[in-house]
Parts: C-alpha cells; sequence; structure tokens
C-alpha cells in the first residue's frame, strides 16, 4: 500500500516498471501515456507478448466495437472486460449471435468464459459489446499462440468517425495476404 515508485519525468522522457501487479495505479501531475507489456514463455520453448495502451477511466464508454479480423493463427480472438462499478449487464453480438452477461463489480471477465458469451469472437466477425453504464475491455488475438499474436484496445463508440488514416504498416515479403498479419 502507498506510493511504491515515484518518478520525476520531464518532457518526452520515458521510464519503465518491471513487474506490476493487479491495483497498480499510475498517477501524475500532468497527462502522460503508458504502456502495459504482458507475455509468458510457454512449456512448448514458446513465448506471447502483448502490448496495451492504458486508457484513463474518464474516457471508459459504455458501448465498444472490436474489428479484428480472426487472422489470429487458428487460435482466436478473446476479449477481456472489467467492471469498475457495481455488477451489470454486458450485451455482446458479433457473426455467431448475441446475448448477454452480468460482471460483478470490480471484475474482469473473459468473452470466452462460460459465464459470458461462452466463445472467442469467431473469424472475420467483428464483435460490439454494450452496458448501461462505463466499463472497459481489451482484446487479445491469437490467444495462447505464438504466431499472430498482439494486443489492442476496443474502440468506443464516441471516437467513431467516418474517415480515419493508419500509418504505413508493411508486412512481410510473402505476396499472400493469408500470412500477412501485420
Amino acid at each position: 500500500p502507498g506510493v511504491e515508485v515515484s518518478v520525476v519525468l520531464n518532457k518526452g522522457e520515458v521510464t519503465q516498471l518491471h513487474n506490476i501487479w493487479s491495483g497498480t495505479t499510475v498517477s501524475a501531475t500532468y497527462p502522460v501515456q503508458t504502456l502495459y507489456i504482458a507475455g509468458e514463455t510457454r512449456i512448448d520453448n514458446g513465448r506471447e507478448l502483448r502490448g496495451y495502451t492504458s486508457i484513463p477511466p474518464s474516457m471508459w464508454n459504455n458501448e465498444y466495437f472490436n474489428p479484428v479480423s480472426g487472422r489470429t493463427g487458428g487460435n482466436g480472438t478473446d476479449l477481456y472486460i472489467y467492471n469498475p462499478g457495481a455488477a451489470q449487464t454486458i450485451n455482446w453480438q458479433d457473426s455467431s449471435g448475441s446475448g448477454s452477461f452480468t460482471i460483478a463489480a470490480g471484475a474482469t471477465l473473459a468473452y470466452s468464459d462460460p459465464a459470458a458469451a461462452n466463445h472467442k469472437v469467431p473469424n472475420d466477425s467483428a464483435a460490439i459489446l454494450t452496458a448501461v453504464n462505463d466499463f472497459n475491455v481489451i482484446g487479445s488475438a491469437d490467444t495462447e499462440g505464438g504466431s499472430y499474436e498482439w494486443g489492442f484496445n476496443l474502440v468506443p463508440s464516441d471516437l467513431l468517425a467516418s474517415e480515419y488514416y493508419l500509418g504505413w504498416a508493411p508486412g512481410t515479403s510473402d505476396a499472400s495476404p493469408s500470412l500477412n498479419c501485420s
């Protein structure tokens, strides 16, 4: 309990903290960006690594869209929903259908959990999650796999627009779109 690490950063400087645990918070006098990197070494000598940009609670929403196409090496995309407030119902919809589930106060629940949607996001499907109160949700592509893994934040509905621009993102030199998932 209490402040475990205090760092003074000037504009443009970075720092890192290894081995954070559930309940870790970051506070700052001025706006900062935080990135969480999660990974593990698997028993088959493979590795998993995903990065997530921290979204401040003031930007959380009650409606999110998951635009992932499903190119995940066959291991699927899972979503992790965090409910900061009182227990509430989350409504979901993807290409397999729709439904709802209840998430407890202060709990995190995987989309694939039997108490939630009970499946990963289907390949080539978007997903939408809605609730009455704000919550947060992140996604993990190629769950439990090491080939096409990436972590991402879902898109809150209030950030949707009719036009977006992406930086150039070269993929592999292979001409096959099925192998090019950058």
